[in-house]
C-alpha cells in the first residue's frame, strides 16, 4: 500500500513492505536476518519514505 502526502510542496512516498515482490521481501528479511516482518514492526511502518521538495 504505498501511500502519497503532499503537503506544504513535500511529496512524500511512504513503501511498506508488502509493496515488494516476494524475491525483495526473502532479500531484505535474510540481509536484516530475520523470519517474520513484524520482528522489525514492517507491517505498521513503512520500510522507507521518500521526500521530494516540489519545483515551483
Amino acid at each position: 500500500m504505498v501511500r502519497v502526502e503532499e503537503k506544504d510542496g513535500v511529496v512524500m512516498v511512504e513503501i511498506y513492505f508488502d509493496d515488494l515482490k516476494e524475491e525483495a521481501q526473502r532479500a531484505l528479511l535474510e540481509a536484516y536476518g530475520i523470519s517474520d516482518p513484524k520482528e522489525m514492526n514492517w507491517d505498521v511502518f513503512p520500510i522507507d519514505t521518500i521526500e521530494t521538495c516540489e519545483e515551483g
